[in-house]
């Protein structure tokens, strides 16, 4: 999905209409231009899932 965005992007496309055609919020199109701004296409590749154990010990009460 952040491939996609980026190669519209480099199209030119608008923020809004990217969102609305991935099904992301603005915001979420807005950082990933500015990640592809500052690291380029590298910057969107994704990092891999979120493990349990990372997420579990950030919840209060846990």
């Amino acid at each position: 999905m952040r491939m996609q965005a980026a190669e519209r992007f480099a199209c030119g496309d608008g923020g809004a209409a990217i969102a609305t055609d991935l099904r992301v919020t603005e915001r979420t199109v807005r950082r990933w231009r500015a990640a592809r701004r500052q690291g380029g296409v590298e910057a969107l590749k994704s990092r891999g899932p979120v493990s349990r154990e990372s997420v579990h010990q950030h919840r209060p009460g846990a």
